[in-house]
């Protein structure tokens, strides 16, 4: 029996301008969105709410609201991109990971996981992509990357066990999905988990 991965409707934080000179390139100038652009990627972003209670918690993060269009927001966030590159690059390869173009996404995610926002989230998308490529050992690596950097990313937990689960790694995947049952009992997947495969946690 084959039990897909869970990949999380996890949003595309990061488009707030932040004043800690990330932007500032050496004998360059620093271009800054205007506000007309801003508030075009703050609208943009109001189509990618209610995938989840994970997306909805973050979105309260910054603001964001109403329905989902990820084609809307690819193209305003490529424009931030474009224009201030830094953190914008997590909105943009988040929307590229839920257009299923991975191999685009995947470099942008990758250096903005290691050098612009090295958290948790960030290093969650690398694995998304990765998964969706095939790629299971980089998708492991950074799934256990994302959990390093914070043990309560429940959704990381679920995923890995997945990613093991689809490579045919029983014994790894059923080791992985009982620490999160036991760590998040209440959990949706906990319940899907211990209803659809039950023999592992016996």
């Amino acid at each position: 029996m084959t039990i897909q991965s869970y990949l999380a409707t996890n949003p595309a934080i990061g488009i707030s301008i932040r004043s800690d000179g990330r932007y500032e390139i050496k004998n360059s100038e620093i271009a800054i969105p205007s506000d007309q652009e801003v508030q075009a990627i703050l609208d943009a972003t109001k189509s990618l709410k209610n995938k989840s209670p994970l997306l909805e918690q973050a979105w309260r993060r910054y603001g964001a609201q109403d329905n989902e269009d990820w084609h809307s927001a690819e193209t305003c966030f490529r424009r931030a991109f474009d224009l201030a590159g830094g953190h914008y690059g997590y909105c943009l390869g988040t929307a590229l990971n839920f257009l299923e173009r991975c191999e685009e996404s995947l470099p942008i995610l990758q250096e903005q996981a290691v050098k612009h926002q090295p958290d948790a989230m960030s290093w969650f998308q690398v694995a998304v992509a990765h998964e969706k490529l095939g790629q299971t050992d980089q998708s492991i690596y950074a799934y256990r990357k994302a959990i390093e950097l914070e043990p309560d990313y429940d959704l990381a937990w679920f995923n890995l066990g997945g990613v093991y689960w689809n490579d045919e790694k029983r014994d790894e995947a059923a080791t992985i999905w009982k620490q999160a049952v036991a760590q998040f009992p209440d959990h949706e997947l906990a319940e899907k988990l211990q209803s659809e495969i039950s023999f592992i946690f016996r």
